[in-house]
């Protein structure tokens, strides 16, 4: 009777065991996924890949820098087409 005890606590310990492993197996999986709060915020390199946006003095939309056509004063334009419509205005 004692052996079959002694049994049957090592198979409930080693069942709990293998449980709270399991357990903290996919605990740790989220936290890997969700990992570091620093995510949240944009990294170095795509702070470096964010470009800035400039507004067309002649219709008023958004567009990248890279895509800006300025004019001799200063303005800026979102095509070649509205910076000459501004000018002859």
């Amino acid at each position: 009777m004692r052996i079959l005890l002694l049994v049957l606590f090592v198979v409930v310990v080693l069942y709990l065991l293998g449980r709270l492993r399991a357990r903290g197996g996919a605990q740790q999986s989220q936290r890997s996924q969700q990992s570091p709060s620093r995510d949240s915020q944009p990294s170095r390199q795509q702070a470096a890949d964010v470009e800035a946006m400039r507004q067309c003095a002649h219709c008023g939309a958004h567009f990248p820098e890279s895509d800006a056509v300025f004019a001799p004063s200063g303005a800026v334009f979102c095509s070649e087409q509205h910076r000459l419509q501004h000018a002859g205005a």
